[in-house]
């Protein structure tokens, strides 16, 4: 099974978007039940380029804008690079690049705000879940948009800490895993 259901992420960055909300790297994994762990980043990132592909075939606004670093709200190397987005020579961090950024985001809460609230949770399917986090359905949608606590730093995907980010943690059950 994949560690990001695409359908499942589809809907909640719609969700986020109708709301006129981003969400932090760490608070995706979370969502999925997983903790952040660097070495997976980029299975999330091959999720949000599927979840992207849709939009664009639908003529939407791409959402993968909406998944950013918690240290500054700017998205990742990952989508500074992909296609999705208007062409950027400058710097992927800084006041420019968080400019940028906020005018990507920005479509997207005007597109989905526009759509509506029960119109927009159900703009795509939504699965059962399979495990860790909510239901995307009914009532659970607007539990959907809450941020999740924060653990720590680990979204922050560059800078300085993303030497620590990569630290594995440390095993609950002891060095062999047994208890």
């Amino acid at each position: 099974m994949a560690l990001f259901p695409v359908d499942e992420l589809e809907a909640l960055l719609i969700l986020k978007a109708g709301n006129g909300e981003a969400i932090s790297y760490g608070d995706v994994f979370r969502w999925f039940g997983h903790p952040f762990q660097r070495f997976q980043v980029g299975q999330l990132c091959a999720a949000l380029e599927e979840v992207d592909s849709r939009q664009r075939a639908l003529d939407r606004p791409m959402l993968a804008s909406l998944v950013v670093r918690a240290s500054d709200g700017i998205p990742g190397q990952g989508w500074w690079l992909s296609r999705g987005h208007d062409p950027w020579d400058g710097l992927f961090v800084g006041p420019e690049a968080g400019a940028f950024v906020r005018r990507h985001q920005q479509r997207c809460f005007d597109y989905w705000e526009t759509i509506g609230g029960e119109a927009a949770a159900s703009a795509t399917a939504r699965p059962e879940r399979s495990g860790g986090g909510e239901d995307l359905g009914g009532e659970a949608a607007a539990s959907a948009t809450a941020r999740p606590e924060r653990s720590g730093g680990e979204e922050d995907l560059g800078g300085e800490a993303a030497a620590s980010a990569t630290a594995r943690p440390e095993r609950s059950g002891g060095e062999n895993g047994n208890g």
